[in-house]
């Protein structure tokens, strides 16, 4: 058609429901910008840009594992496999040595349970939540982005009407409109593509074993035959499974998740639940950069963790609206004025962006000496310190030569402190350095505080088990 937005992911065009989200979250960006600006006048552009996309960052990951996890698996299964987040303090189970890396299995199979939940038409609501005519059949809007510049008013419009609208029931049926019509050309007869199809095919090219590998794994019984499925499939299912695979080890891992009945409070049954949790448990396990993090060279301080933690996907589209009015407070959750009663926006938390308030340091006095942010300085022969906004941070030096050590300090000195007497005290109190000469290592030991960079040493990645975890029998929670 015409134009498509510029983003960081070519998706953000692909249908009017995905372009209102990104565009939600890019808004929310810009605006957090802005209100760095006012708590930090004297950051530049590249300082905001990057405290404002790690605290989006950081509200995404809170809104997934607190508002849509919980929906998706269920509070059982996301307890069982840790996934609840912290009320406050820090997280303590961050493994180094694990690999925070997509698992096939979750990206080609498992997390693509969204496209049974399509609904045919994107629909519209107007600021007092009525229907507006006609809803946007979803072959119309794929890639056609003009929508939105010749229509004023249509982010809000489709924003409302996603959060109003019940999705479809996640199970083994997906509209016609992915099915077949996906990024249909409606100058070409049966263009569209299939995306079920599309979907087991990639999983096939990506070599996923079939779906009875992926119950033994995830401590369901292996099927031996196909009423060894009737705990977790519904009888009628079977009947159509057998007539497409010739056997339960034929059954591909998509359609077989696809088929499974649901937890008790959840959307997705056991296989899929244990598969996705896995993926979420090694997301916030295996990210230095995890938000909840207590890493010294990344961690919010427990102000702002605190601010982070009253983000909410309802409060985040309301103030990203281009009118405000009100909305539910748990925007995956249907309105209701009992269970979930719209609310004015302006009553809903929001965050307090003064805790990101730096205060500006103009220098440090460092042994004596003043040092400019940024500089570095020893104030003792074994010690050096950089001054930072937040004033000198200081580390300890790990001498490998105690005879340049010696040829560059008094030796008094360098008794009189603690860390130079603990590595070449005894050297030099027996009169003298000797051997071989090596270069002092100004390097810090043990410290992030010298060197900025974080070396990090090759390890051997944690299996998607994680070293022995027993996986929880989730089918006692079937519904």
């Amino acid at each position: 058609s015409g134009y498509c937005f510029a983003a960081g992911d070519g998706r953000a065009s692909e249908q009017p429901g995905l372009t209102v989200i990104h565009t939600i979250f890019m808004r929310e960006h810009n605006r957090i910008v802005e209100g760095l600006r006012g708590v930090n006048p004297h950051w530049n552009g590249d300082q905001l840009y990057e405290h404002a996309r790690r605290i989006v960052i950081a509200q995404n990951q809170h809104i997934t594992y607190n508002e849509f996890l919980p929906r998706i698996l269920s509070w059982n299964a996301v307890n069982l496999y840790g996934l609840k987040l912290l009320p406050q303090g820090y997280y303590k189970d961050y493994n180094p040595t694990c690999n925070p890396a997509i698992v096939t299995e979750f990206a080609a199979a498992a997390f693509r349970i969204g496209h049974s939940l399509l609904r045919p038409h994107i629909p519209r609501l107007s600021p007092q939540h009525q229907p507006i005519d006609p809803p946007i059949l979803l072959r119309d809007g794929f890639f056609k982005m003009d929508i939105f510049t010749q229509q004023a008013g249509l982010i809000d419009e489709i924003a409302r009407g996603l959060v109003a609208t019940p999705m479809e029931t996640l199970d083994q049926f997906i509209t016609g409109e992915v099915t077949n019509h996906l990024f249909e050309d409606r100058r070409i007869p049966f263009s569209g593509i299939d995306l079920v199809a599309l979907n087991i095919q990639r999983a096939r090219d990506h070599g996923i074993p079939s779906y009875n590998n992926y119950r033994a794994l995830c401590n369901l019984k292996r099927a031996q035959t196909w009423e060894d499925l009737g705990r977790e499939i519904p009888p009628e299912v079977i009947s159509r499974l057998k007539r497409i695979y010739n056997s339960v080890d034929d059954i591909d891992l998509f359609p077989g998740g696809m088929s499974e009945r649901p937890l008790q409070g959840g959307l997705v049954g056991p296989t899929f639940a244990c598969i996705i949790a896995i993926q979420f448990r090694q997301a916030r396990k295996c990210d230095r950069f995890w938000y909840e993090n207590d890493d010294p060279t990344t961690k919010f301080t427990e102000a702002q963790l605190a601010e982070l933690r009253k983000t909410t996907l309802s409060r985040i589209i309301c103030e990203n609206l281009d009118i405000q009015g009100d909305m539910q407070r748990a925007a995956l959750d249907l309105p209701s004025n009992f269970l979930n009663p719209r609310v004015p926006c302006s009553s809903m938390q929001q965050i307090d962006l003064s805790a990101w308030r730096e205060n500006v340091v103009q220098g440090c006095h460092i042994g004596g000496k003043h040092v400019d942010v940024g500089d570095s300085a020893f104030p003792s022969p074994c010690t050096s310190c950089i001054c930072t906004n937040e004033g000198p941070q200081c580390a300890s030096l790990r001498i490998t030569d105690c005879a340049q050590l010696a040829r560059e300090w008094p030796r008094d000195v360098i008794l009189r402190d603690d860390v130079c007497s603990a590595q070449c005290g005894l050297v030099l109190q027996n009169g003298g350095p000797q051997g071989r000469q090596l270069p002092i290592n100004l390097r810090g030991q043990n410290s992030q505080r010298v060197s900025r960079s974080r070396v990090v040493q090759q390890q051997t990645s944690v299996p998607i088990s994680f070293q022995g975890f027993q996986f929880p029998d989730l089918t006692q929670f079937i519904g």
